[in-house]
């Protein structure tokens, strides 16, 4: 029969009450630390920038671009949503580093003291609710506005006006301000995958004008060529925007592309007509195409910038013009 070693028998229970002595007093020193010295939320750790007057002079349209966030803490009620949606989007820590490091943040609070520029900014980027967050160039042109989502819709939100987005509007903003050297640069940063996309965007057109406006022929030639083989593995060579690029590559003549292509024919006959110096000619075909009251519309934008910047009038819209609807089709272009 084997033998009990007696003397054994207090050893186990004995390391555990020294084991539980030792968890009891880390337990209670977390506890007190953390009470005493609280983790800092992400959302109290974002620097907010007081909001200051827009400058729509600045031309460096790719450098950070800015972030505002409207909040109203005018009353109890309206001050607890703000916080609370704050609360949902702000405390994610992927969320604030992205916005400190991508981002110039500035808060526009309804209470602020400068009641004037809150008022012209709420104005410009329509902010009727309660919170809203928008996104724009350096110049303070709208990139994109979020009023609420969900943190990973946040997140989504942010990356696509930190990249797509934002290298979109600062190349359409940069052509409407006939500075092509910027317009060829942020054409240039957009994702091949979206350049070169099966949906007719038409980017490659407007970013050729760039290049050609700067004498990058031989670049403007390889961007045409490649993506009129990609746009014609898909779509009919009658269909935009293959007549517009198969003009600037120089097998349309002028009526075969008013002929094929209605959009921007004449606002790409005047910028070959720039290119060849025929700049009275061109101020025609720019009047023809800024001609009617179709702002949203890029051609025309576009046309119109090119006259202001040749020192000539833009053309008055008729009450024809005003009451002229547009189809769905003129959208796109």
């Amino acid at each position: 029969m084997p033998m009990i070693n007696g003397g054994r028998t207090n050893i186990v229970p004995g390391s555990l009450i020294i084991a539980c002595a030792v968890l009891m007093i880390v337990r209670c020193a977390v506890i007190c630390y953390r009470t005493y010295f609280p983790a800092v939320s992400p959302r109290l750790s974002i620097v907010w920038q007081a909001p200051a007057e827009l400058q729509p002079q600045r031309r460096d349209l790719l450098s950070r671009p800015t972030l505002y966030f409207f909040c109203d803490h005018s009353h109890p009620v309206a001050s607890a949503i703000s916080d609370l949606v704050a609360g949902v989007i702000f405390n994610n820590r992927q969320i604030v580093q992205y916005m400190q490091n991508n981002f110039r943040l500035i808060k526009v609070d309804s209470t602020s003291h400068n009641s004037d520029l809150i008022a012209q900014l709420s104005r410009k980027y329509h902010y009727y609710s309660l919170f809203k967050v928008v996104v724009t160039l350096v110049d303070g042109t709208k990139i994109d506005s979020c009023d609420f989502d969900s943190d990973r819709g946040f997140m989504i939100f942010l990356q696509n006006a930190y990249s797509e987005r934002r290298f979109e509007t600062a190349a359409q903003t940069a052509m409407l301000d006939c500075d092509f050297k910027e317009a060829s640069d942020a054409y240039e940063k957009i994702d091949p995958k979206r350049r070169f996309a099966r949906a007719p965007d038409g980017y490659e057109i407007y970013w050729c004008i760039a290049l050609l406006r700067q004498h990058r022929d031989d670049e403007a030639k390889q961007i045409l060529e490649k993506s009129l083989a990609s746009y014609r593995t898909h779509n009919s060579d009658d269909a935009y925007p293959i007549p517009q690029i198969r003009y600037l590559l120089g097998q349309l003549s002028q009526q075969q592309l008013i002929d094929r292509g209605k959009i921007p024919a004449n606002y790409l006959i005047g910028e070959q007509l720039m290119l060849q110096g025929k700049t009275k000619q061109a101020a025609e075909k720019f009047r023809l195409a800024g001609a009617k009251n179709q702002s949203y519309w890029l051609p025309c934008r576009l046309a119109r910038a090119e006259l202001l910047s040749l020192g000539q009038e833009l053309p008055k819209d008729t009450d024809e013009d005003k009451e002229t609807s547009t189809t769905m089709d003129d959208y796109d272009y």
